[in-house]
């Protein structure tokens, strides 16, 4: 888990569930940020999901993982982190996955130093 002061793209966290709705959970963040992001129901579990509060309770503790952040709007995703050790179960969408798929992308032909 990460503990940094601000949540980090594709960084796994404990959060409790603070609220549920038809289209979702809203999860607040533990940590000194406490922020709050939207755990779809999509990404609650794998399967589809029919009544949410037959799945997750208000105040449920659970693991996350930041999927998109769009100014101050956090997704998260409960289903792509293993709830019991909090293990992430779609490592190639990962920080570091990311980086090292960025560095494969890159053009070892092109000067890096902005030399022609």
């Amino acid at each position: 888990m990460i503990s940094s002061s601000e949540p980090e793209l594709y960084g796994i966290y404990d959060g409790k569930i603070s609220n549920i709705l038809d289209f979702g959970c809203f999860v607040e963040l533990e940590g000194p940020s406490r922020k709050e992001g939207l755990v779809h129901i999509a990404q609650v579990q794998q399967g589809m999901v029919r009544d949410l509060k037959q799945v997750v309770k208000r105040g449920q503790r659970v693991k996350v993982k930041i999927i998109s952040m769009t100014g101050t709007k956090i997704a998260l995703s409960m289903k792509e982190v293993d709830q019991h050790t909090g293990a992430d179960l779609l490592p190639e969408r990962s920080k570091e996955a990311i980086a090292k798929l960025a560095q494969d992308m890159r053009n070892p032909t092109r000067p890096s130093n902005g030399d022609s």
